[in-house]
């Protein structure tokens, strides 16, 4: 008979072995720590392999833990061995090593197993603590992190910087405590660079043309970009195109002919970066034709084309991860039903435009508008996860636009309360919640009227679906299950259908 202890990721994990005891379910262990007395005592059952985990988070303190082994009789503990563990505190190494001349990394190794993740607080001494900066460590090994220092988020200042580590204490409840301090490391003045922005992939007989606004290494980091297009001479035809969607140092902006009323001619185009510093350059970068001869769609308010293109909208995504409960999210369900209504439509020779392809990708709502506005799509589709405070709440329901006078449109004034959008849009979320409820038989919550920024803000129809509540742990478990998700699809689809049908 023995029991074998070691120190995991998540506890202490006890193994018992034994030739005499058959049942190894019936094992139990106690572990407490020394600090205290016992305070912070656990049970633990074996399972069917004789294997228990005393969590971390069970207990408390350092120093020698206390594992004493019971065999479960009818009810009655029969003691068979009592082992110790130590968990000693925490003693770390830290190296820091220079990538770049704006880039430093700093390698924190020897950390116990009980840590649950780094944090690495780094300011220059220039002037005090006003750049403090808290940088989250990647993962390398089970004891070993690694963070990266880039100088441009702390103004490109020069001279010392001091680094601290700091680390989540699964013994204390996963709190953040300082683990050690390091020399820190100097940088010498760094020559900066330029952020750049220029004109891509202009297609002028398609009406479109890209902006690409990039950093360099050394140059000051992107925080936003404005871009203007106009060609009328009193800009009339005016529109901004607004993003922070960083990715791997730029953000590349899409101009469409189709945001400008569809007008021909010269367009004017300006950029404005704002970098991390808040500092504003502006580029003018010169004229270009857009000579689409497109009809539009209903996208650009021209109701009566029908190109059989559908909008899928999948809620949330990136950095947003929307509502979250029971191990799922909604940027995670929301890209699968958008895969599965789009495979049906795709399959049925619809063409199908979407905000993102993946639940890792964030896009701003107003930026959702304009993709949607620029395309040729005939109806937008927003799918959502709904949640809220009342547990018990459950069931699908749908929104079309409602006007509030408080809340203006800021790129749709023309067809935001358009009767013709409004009277289809009424038809479209009629359509997709019916044949929903009818397919999944989940609660009606019926169809309502919001002013929500993708239904006010789209040119065409839009309509926005809650299809099913993630707060609620039975309708959570059902909307995860891949054969309900399919229910909820065909309705989508057999909705979409419908609304062609009363709109061919």
């Amino acid at each position: 008979m023995s029991v074998n202890t070691h120190l995991t990721t998540s506890g202490i994990e006890m193994a018992f072995q034994s030739d005499h005891v058959k049942d190894l379910s019936q094992i139990r262990f106690a572990v407490w720590s020394d600090e205290k007395g016992q305070d912070d005592l656990r049970w633990y059952a074996a399972n069917a392999n004789g294997l228990a985990t005393a969590n971390y988070t069970n207990h408390k303190g350092f120093g020698t833990y206390h594992i004493h082994t019971y065999l479960n009789q009818s009810g009655q503990l029969k003691g068979l061995k009592a082992n110790q563990i130590t968990i000693n505190k925490p003693s770390i190494k830290v190296a820091i090593n220079k990538v770049s001349n704006t880039n430093y990394e700093v390698v924190v190794s020897d950390v116990p197993l009980y840590i649950s993740g780094i944090v690495t607080p780094v300011w220059s001494d220039n002037k005090g603590q006003d750049d403090l900066k808290w940088v989250g460590a990647v993962k390398l090994s089970q004891t070993s992190y690694r963070s990266t220092i880039d100088v441009r988020n702390h103004n490109f200042d020069s001279g010392h910087y001091s680094v601290h580590i700091y680390g989540y204490n699964q013994l204390e409840a996963n709190r953040l405590i300082g683990l050690a301090g390091s020399p820190g490391f100097d940088v010498k003045k760094v020559e900066q660079g330029k952020i750049t922005a220029v004109v891509t992939n202009h297609k002028p007989n398609e009406g479109t043309l890209n902006v690409l606004i990039s950093e360099t290494p050394q140059s000051p980091k992107i925080k936003s970009v404005r871009v203007a297009a106009w060609s009328e001479s009193k800009q009339e035809n005016l529109s901004w195109y607004v993003s922070d969607a960083v990715t791997n140092g730029t953000i590349l902006i899409n101009i469409n002919q189709a945001n400008h009323q569809h007008k021909k001619g010269n367009y004017t185009v300006h950029a404005y970066v704002t970098n991390t510093s808040g500092q504003e350059i502006g580029f003018n970068l010169g004229s270009y034709a857009l000579n689409s001869n497109s009809k539009g769609s209903a996208s650009q308010g021209n109701y009566n084309v029908v190109n059989r293109v559908v909008y899928l909208d999948a809620g949330h995504g990136g950095k947003d991860p929307g509502a979250a409960y029971f191990g799922h999210s909604e940027k995670e369900l929301t890209t699968i039903m958008q895969n599965l209504v789009r495979q049906r439509l795709e399959k049925d020779g619809y063409k199908v435009v979407t905000t993102r392809e993946s639940e890792n990708v964030f896009v701003d709502l107003l930026d959702r508008s304009k993709k949607a506005n620029a395309s040729n799509s005939d109806l937008f589709l927003s799918m959502h996860f709904n949640a809220s405070v009342n547990s018990n709440i459950s069931g699908i329901e749908t929104y079309w636009y409602q006007y509030y006078e408080e809340y203006p449109s800021r790129i749709n004034k023309t067809y935001h309360n358009n009767p013709e959008r409004l009277a289809r849009s009424q038809v479209l979320a009629n359509a997709i919640h019916s044949e929903t409820i009818k397919r999944t038989g989940a609660p009606d919550r019926g169809v309502r009227r919001e002013t929500f920024a993708v239904l006010r803000e789209i040119t065409a129809p839009a309509v926005l679906v809650e299809l099913g509540f993630l707060s609620n742990r039975s309708e959570n478990n059902k909307v995860s299950q891949s054969a309900y998700q399919e229910k909820l699809a065909d309705g989508i689809v057999a909705g979409i259908k419908k609304y062609y049908r009363t709109y061919p």
